[in-house]
């Protein structure tokens, strides 16, 4: 049997204190167990528009935190009040009870970001509070579409690699470009 020694890897810590940033996505993680019972999970993620990476591989890339949920609609949980505040209005009990990350993801936000000590004796970034910026078109995400692929191996049946792409905001997928 083989074994290896796997390198610890030391990430950055996320510095405390007002930040800005854009939520680029909700991720659902599913079930997990907790000392109260098994919850149902979501993690946000949020792209910073302060803070920069700066050591590493992906050193100038933007800083990110993630905070995660329990998928909760009561008015004491953590995820309905963060979303009343990023909305800037009080949910409805049927919207608090019925969540769509659509709502969220591209959301200009400020966070106060406070440092905790875990469980396991190791240092915490997290969020303490959440807010919506009141201008929205401010800064723009990193990229995380997917490389371009090799299409120098193109099989019969694909589009060429000229074949013209859409602008976008006029494929199939932008509101204003339905043909009705």
């Amino acid at each position: 049997m083989a074994k290896f020694q796997i390198p610890k890897k030391e990430f950055e810590q996320y510095p405390p204190g007002l930040s800005e940033g854009i939520i680029y996505e909700i991720e659902d993680i599913g079930i997990h167990p907790t000392p109260f019972g098994d919850r149902h999970k979501i993690i946000m993620k949020i792209e910073s528009l302060r803070h920069t990476i700066r050591q590493g591989d992906q050193a100038g890339d933007p800083m990110t935190i993630w905070t995660r949920y329990n998928l909760s609609g009561h008015k004491n949980s953590q995820l309905r009040p963060h979303r009343e505040a990023i909305l800037g209005r009080p949910l409805t009990e049927e919207e608090a009870h019925n969540f769509d990350s659509d709502e969220l993801v591209g959301v200009r936000v400020f966070y106060v970001v406070i440092h905790q000590q875990g469980n396991d004796g190791k240092m915490y970034a997290r969020i303490d509070s959440i807010g919506r910026l009141d201008d929205q078109t401010k800064g723009t995400m990193m990229d995380r579409s997917a490389p371009p692929q090799d299409t120098s191996q193109q099989s019969p049946g694909e589009p060429s690699p000229t074949t013209q792409r859409v602008p976008a905001g006029q494929g199939p997928n932008d509101p204003d470009a339905l043909p009705f």
